[in-house]
C-alpha cells in the first residue's frame, strides 16, 4: 500500500470517529461514509460488498418471515446475533401477531393462548431482539455518557 493511500485511510477513520462522535441529530450518513470508504479502497468492492437499501430490508423481512413459521412449525429459533435489523424484525413479529384490518390474526393470537410452547418461543425470538436493541443504545450511551438526544440542564438565574 502506497503512503498517500494509508494516510487516506486513516483520513477516513478519523472522518469516521468525529461522524460518531458530533452527530446529535441522526444526520450522519453512515451508509455513505462506509460506500465511500470502500470505493477509496477499490471502486468495486463497494458494490459488491454493499447491498442496496430496499434489499437490505426485503432480505430482513423475509428471513424475519422463515423464522416465524420456522417458530410456528414447533423449532426452536434464535434471533440472528450479529448484523441484524433488530427494530424492523420486531416489526414483522409484531404485525405477524396482529395481523392486519384485512386478515386480523386471530387464529395467530388464540394460538399464543391455548399453546404455551408456541408462546414461549415466539416471546424468546422477541426478546433476543429487544436485548439487541438495549445493546445498540448501550453502545450509543457508552459513546456519548448519556442516552442520546438527552441535553444537560442549564442553570438559569433568577
Amino acid at each position: 500500500m502506497e503512503l498517500n493511500e494509508c494516510r487516506r485511510g486513516e483520513g477516513y477513520t478519523e472522518v469516521g470517529k468525529l461522524m460518531a462522535q458530533y452527530d446529535r441529530t441522526g444526520q450522519a450518513r453512515f451508509d455513505v461514509y462506509l460506500r465511500k470508504v470502500l470505493e477509496a479502497i477499490d471502486p468495486n468492492l463497494a458494490s459488491q460488498l454493499i447491498m442496496p437499501e430496499q434489499e437490505a430490508t426485503t432480505k430482513e423481512i423475509i428471513e424475519t418471515s422463515n423464522d416465524i413459521a420456522k417458530i410456528a412449525s414447533g423449532q426452536v429459533v434464535n434471533a440472528p446475533e450479529q448484523g441484524a435489523n433488530a427494530q424492523l424484525r420486531l416489526q414483522v413479529l409484531q404485525q405477524y401477531i396482529q395481523g392486519s384490518e384485512a386478515i386480523p390474526a386471530t387464529d395467530v393470537q388464540e394460538r399464543l393462548q391455548n399453546d404455551e410452547n408456541f408462546a414461549k418461543r415466539l416471546q424468546t425470538y422477541a426478546s433476543q431482539l429487544e436485548f439487541q436493541q438495549t445493546q445498540q443504545m448501550n453502545a450509543k450511551i457508552g459513546q456519548l455518557g448519556t442516552a442520546p438526544g438527552n441535553v444537560p440542564g442549564t442553570a438559569v438565574a433568577a
